[in-house]
């Protein structure tokens, strides 16, 4: 099974480098999971999120203030390889750079009042 999750990264990897583009982060929220919340998904999407295949480049967009968030990026094993705090009332984008290293890694936004997570595959 690991061999295959490892050959399924590899080939993601090489199609990333031939195949440059951004691609979206799916950043879901603590109320996304709610169904009983029905609301458009438009009114509720607090932060939106891009990679770029080609540099490495990830940008978060701040659609609306959420305070001063935590950003944290967590490799396979829980290490963390960034994390930086943004106020959100006074900046609307965060960018940074991935690691070189392919792995999957784990994005988590925390505010007081907002709470998101994100998958990245390199």
């Amino acid at each position: 099974m690991k061999k295959l999750v490892v050959l399924v990264c590899t080939l993601l990897f090489w199609q990333n480098l031939v195949f440059a583009e951004q691609k979206p982060i799916g950043i879901k929220s603590s109320k996304d999971q709610d169904e009983q919340v029905r609301t458009f998904r438009s009114i509720i999407i607090s932060v939106t999120g891009f990679y770029d295949t080609g540099t490495g480049e990830v940008t978060l967009y701040f659609h609306r203030p959420i305070g001063k968030a935590t950003v944290t990026l967590t490799d396979e094993t829980g290490f963390v390889v960034f994390s930086q705090i943004i106020a959100t009332d006074m900046e609307d984008v965060l960018e940074f750079s991935l690691p070189k290293q392919t792995g999957i890694y784990m994005l988590s936004i925390v505010s007081d009042i907002y709470e998101g997570i994100g998958g990245i595959v390199l």
